[in-house]
This record gives C-alpha cells, structure tokens and sequence, in this order.
C-alpha cells in the first residue's frame, strides 16, 4: 500500500491513540465505579458505555484500509495491548523479527508488508 494513498501515517497513529486512550479512560471510570459502588444507586454503570461503542468497527475498518490480511492492527490492540505487550519476535517477516512497538512501526511494516 502507498503511503499516501488512504491513510497518512499521522493518520493511523491518531486513530490509534485516540482508541487508546478511549480505552485508558473507561478502565478509569470502571475503577472509580468498583470502588464506590455501594454509593452508586444503580449497578448498571459501567464505563464501557462511554467509549467508543465502534471500536471493534473503528479497528476491523484500519486493518481493511491498511490492506492487512492478518488483522495486524486488530494484534497491535487486543493481544499486544496498543503494543505495550509486544516482545521481539511475536512478528515475523521473511523469518526475521520486526518491531510494531508502537503505532508508528506499525504503520511502517503494514506499508512495507502490504504495497501494491
């Protein structure tokens, strides 16, 4: 995929951040929620509710736009946790390790791994 032909990389890392920090944010609010529930009236408040109700969307539509066809984004977010989990060697390409440590290596090995 050409680098500028849907998304900058300012692009992707922005959207990336920003569900990040939408996700930073609601386990807040579900903390303040589980310490202070006898003083909530309700046990329907939940901190979900006031994120992205996309997300699932918002990642599933960067990993299409990105051309990935192994939901690279979709790993960087869930099972690498916006890369705070990553380790050298949970991505390989042509047997080598490569570092999606962050939003910008991401988007620099989705562009590399997936030009026209």
């Amino acid at each position: 995929m050409k680098e500028n032909k849907i998304l900058s990389k300012e692009q992707f890392v922005k959207a990336l951040k920003e569900l990040q920090q939408v996700d930073e944010f609601t386990a807040e609010v579900n903390e303040v929620v589980r310490k202070h529930r006898d003083d909530i009236c309700t046990d329907f408040i939940n901190g979900d509710g006031l994120g992205i109700a996309h997300k699932d969307l918002v990642i599933e539509l960067l990993d299409k736009i990105m051309g990935s066809q192994n939901k690279d984004v979709d790993y960087w977010v869930y099972e690498l946790e916006y890369g705070k989990k990553y380790f050298e060697g949970c991505v390989l390409q042509d047997d080598k390790p490569v570092d999606i440590s962050s939003a910008v290596k991401l988007y620099d090995y989705m562009v590399s791994r997936y030009e026209d």
